[in-house]
């Protein structure tokens, strides 16, 4: 086994390993808030591109797999595509976690953040203290729910056609790789639609995490976004692209999704990362205002005489 072989099983646990705190912290935390469905929905589609663009390439290999051919040596050559996938699965995962999390109607109706932009967009009648309770406020419960409904609608409606563009983009793929003789040399169909779906690829990459950095950006705050996994996806994603470079025989529409997916992934943890040191900030700032005043409380509970105290209580009474 080669040293390259070696980084790309490295490569291979590594991708598994980074979304495992995404997918924690959205379990943990039991809401989904923060992520971006466009985000999710142009990634998936993404990477549904570069699998079958992967897959159509190694097809020779796949069938050559069915020979003589050992376990070890097969997984070897198939090494990038096994890595293709096992990123395709961890993206399908996150997809699936993010539908079923999608946040409560109680966890907005208690977050006024979350409130503001929708009552700047349709409920300017309702000022923020009046907002104590929904049984306070049937009409804005009524109101706000329809909207997150409407918004369920539309997160769920993405997904659906995200799994049929995927049904769609595979059965297209499997049609062309064995129903039609793939030969790179004479350009046939096959290797045509396979680089379709490069660039496709790579069309995708460039908008995929506008929509997630606008969201951090407009919301001031990181949401259920997990820093550690973008981190180790950063690193992990220039590793990636660097070892699917020096792979002679990798196609280029195959790694420069992933480093232009590298650059994108580092302003959205530049991102993350001040808003969430502003945050710390902000809230070590309150603590402190609130440690200040309540030993200030107690300071003058405790230095105010207690016959003083007692006439106050008796002149509150009799009046």
């Amino acid at each position: 086994m080669e040293p390259l072989d070696i980084v790309g099983i490295f490569i291979f646990v590594g991708i598994l390993i980074s979304y495992l705190p995404q997918y924690w912290k959205i379990i943990s935390s039991g809401t989904s808030k923060g992520i971006s469905h466009y985000f999710l929905f142009i990634g998936l589609i993404g990477s549904v591109s570069t699998f079958f663009n992967k897959f159509i390439f190694d097809t020779d290999i796949i069938l050559e797999c069915k020979s003589n051919i050992s376990f070890e040596e097969c997984t070897i050559k198939l090494l990038r595509f096994l890595q293709v996938g096992i990123q395709l699965l961890c993206i399908i995962i996150f997809y699936l976690l993010f539908i079923i999390y999608l946040p409560a109607m109680t966890n907005y109706l208690c977050d006024v953040e979350y409130l503001e932009p929708i009552i700047s967009s349709g409920i300017s009648d309702v000022s923020f203290t009046s907002i104590k309770s929904t049984e306070e406020s049937p009409t804005l419960k009524v109101r706000i729910k329809t909207i997150f409904n409407q918004m369920k609608r539309i997160e769920l409606v993405m997904f659906f056609i995200a799994i049929f563009l995927t049904l769609v983009i595979g059965s297209i793929s499997m049609i062309f790789t064995f129903m039609i003789e793939c030969n790179e040399e004479k350009g046939d169909v096959c290797i045509v639609w396979a680089q379709i779906l490069g660039y496709i690829s790579i069309g995708l990459v460039f908008i995929q995490y506008l929509p997630q950095i606008y969201e951090i950006y407009t919301e001031k705050k990181i949401g259920s976004i997990s820093m550690l996994t973008l981190i180790i996806q950063v690193c992990g994603s220039i590793l990636w692209t660097t070892y699917l470079i020096l792979g002679l025989d990798v196609h280029f529409t195959t790694w420069l999704p992933f480093l232009v997916t590298s650059f994108f992934q580092t302003i959205l943890l530049s991102l993350c990362t001040y808003f969430e040191i502003k945050r710390v900030r902000y809230q070590r700032e309150v603590e402190e205002i609130e440690s200040y005043y309540r030993e200030a409380l107690i300071s003058n509970i405790n230095n105010y005489p207690e016959d003083d105290y007692q006439e106050d209580n008796e002149e509150r009474y009799f009046v």
